[in-house]
């Protein structure tokens, strides 16, 4: 809603705050300056709880990950509920192949959205990647059922369904059977 609020400003003045323009724009169609102060004041607020978040889109994309994490971790302090910024770590982590924090960050979005099965994917090939395959089935498995459509997901679930199988088959208890 910000975006809609400063279609309308105004700026006679490169110099000028951006906060004098949104006064001067919304005071110029007869408004309650009061009302005016408290809009150019919402504006500015969500534009500094937001400039964190657009610096961790900046770097991640210059690919300084560490400082991207930095920034969001900020953003997150005033934004603990922002599901674009908890959307661009898990991106992050996954790029740095952090699979334990993945892991820890799904768990906390799943604690507020239970029933995201993008968050269960997510985790479920964090767990994969760390070779922990019975919490990855059972996360893959509950994506799928939030999500039966999902091709990916069901790929997700056989391939880990295949990982159990190929580690039961090369198990040392197994083994040391077969060589009886």
């Amino acid at each position: 809603h910000i975006a809609s609020l400063l279609k309308n400003v105004e700026i006679d003045d490169s110099d000028q705050p951006l906060s004098a323009a949104i006064e001067q724009s919304y005071t110029r169609r007869d408004w309650p300056k009061d009302f005016v102060q408290r809009v150019a004041a919402h504006v500015m607020a969500e534009l500094e709880r937001n400039e964190h978040f657009r610096k961790a889109l900046d770097l991640q994309s210059d690919f300084k990950l560490d400082e991207a994490i930095q920034e969001l971790r900020e953003h997150a302090k005033m934004r603990p509920n922002d599901a674009d910024a908890r959307q661009l770590m898990v991106l992050i982590l996954q790029q740095r192949k952090q699979w334990a924090q993945l892991i820890e960050i799904t768990t906390k979005a799943l604690a507020r959205r239970p029933y995201n099965a993008t968050y269960y994917s997510t985790r479920a090939r964090a767990y994969r990647e760390l070779q922990i395959l019975e919490p990855a089935l059972t996360d893959a498995r509950k994506a799928l059922e939030l999500n039966p459509k999902s091709e990916e997901v069901q790929k997700l679930v056989t391939q880990i369904e295949d990982d159990l199988k190929q580690a039961g088959s090369t198990s040392p208890a197994k083994d040391g059977a077969q060589q009886k």
